[in-house]
This record gives C-alpha cells, sequence and structure tokens, in this order.
C-alpha cells in the first residue's frame, strides 16, 4: 500500500512539472498575440514614458509571463525534490529491477533538474536584469537597444531549458511504467504483498 502511494505521487509530480512546461510553451504565446491585438496603453510608470509607447504590448505581455515563470519555478522546484525523494525511496527501500532503465530514469530526472537550476540561477536573473535596462527610459535608444541584443540569447536559453526538460521528463513518463510495473525485489529478500 505505502509503495503504491509512493508510486501515485511521483506520476503526480512527473504530471503537473510537464503539464506545467506544455501550458507554459502555449500560454507564452497566446499571451503575447492576445496582448499584442489589443494595442494597450500603460499607465504604470516608469512604462508609460513616451520614449517606451511602441512597446508597451511587449512590456506587459512580458511581465506577465514573467510572473508566469516565477509561480512555475515554485511548483517545479517542489516537482523536482518531491520526484527526486520518491525515486530514492522506490530504489533503496523496495529494490525494483530493471535497474540499468532505473539508471536511465533517475539520469533523466537529474539533468532536468540541473536544467531547472541552471535557469533559476543562471538565466533568469540574466533575463530580469536585460529586461529592465530594455525598458528603462532614462537610457538611450542605443543602451535600449544594445541591452535587447543582450537578452535575446538568454531568452533563446531559457526556450531550450524548457524544451530540454519537457523532453526528459517525457523520457521519465515512458520509461517509468516499465520500472514501475515490475515486481520488486524488498530489501531483506522478502517478497512483497500485493497491499505492500
Amino acid at each position: 500500500m505505502i509503495r503504491r502511494s509512493v508510486d501515485g505521487v511521483y506520476y503526480l509530480l512527473l504530471g503537473v512539472w510537464c503539464g506545467g512546461l506544455v501550458m507554459l510553451a502555449v500560454g507564452a504565446g497566446i499571451t503575447f498575440r492576445t496582448v499584442r491585438s489589443y494595442d494597450p496603453v500603460l499607465g504604470a510608470e516608469p512604462y508609460n514614458d513616451p520614449a517606451l509607447a511602441d512597446q508597451a504590448a511587449n512590456i506587459l505581455a512580458g511581465g506577465v509571463v514573467g510572473n508566469v515563470l516565477g509561480g512555475l519555478a515554485v511548483v517545479e522546484i517542489i516537482c523536482a525534490v518531491g520526484l527526486l525523494a520518491c525515486v530514492v525511496l522506490q530504489w533503496s527501500v523496495w529494490g525494483l529491477r530493471w535497474r540499468v532503465m532505473n539508471l536511465v530514469r533517475l539520469g533523466l530526472l537529474v539533468v532536468a533538474a540541473g536544467l531547472l537550476a541552471a535557469h533559476l540561477w543562471v538565466i533568469a536573473p540574466a533575463i530580469d536584469t536585460h529586461r529592465s535596462r530594455m525598458y528603462d527610459p532614462a537610457l538611450t535608444a542605443g543602451q535600449r537597444a544594445e541591452a535587447r541584443a543582450a537578452f535575446e540569447p538568454y531568452h533563446e536559453a531559457s526556450e531550450k531549458t524548457a524544451g530540454g526538460m519537457l523532453l526528459l521528463l517525457a523520457g521519465a513518463c515512458v520509461i517509468s511504467p516499465f520500472v514501475l510495473g515490475s515486481e520488486p525485489t524488498p530489501r531483506g529478500g522478502e517478497t512483497e504483498s500485493p497491499d505492500g
């Protein structure tokens, strides 16, 4: 029963993380298209500066997507920590078979967690820094253009990181039923009962 509960939590966390990344990809594009279609005028300082009038839609959509990313990051951290804890329990307590596939599954999850860490501590701070400079009316148009040029590689890295995490997690989704569906070999050599 405990093993099934741990497996259930594992699949729940894996599904939430994958689903969050899919919705981010879908939602970001829709947000930018929708906001641009409304041609907004911003009233909040410093974004209401006339020098930024032609960037109002991008500023608003980028702010929305940025806040969504911040919320998603919390969910991703919870999922990553919970998944790794579940894998440790599944393997160390119940001694699952298919050790090579288990190693592959663990590797996929660890690399996904590593990409998440790289995004949170390297890519996202750089994006925030350059984005704030891109839309700083106190800077000249040339300085804002330089900030945009510096922003673009980090934005691309963010997209690739999210796509990479999604592929790794999808791989873990495909492998997991084979690993978790096999009969476990409990520690101590005892046979696990159907309810255990």
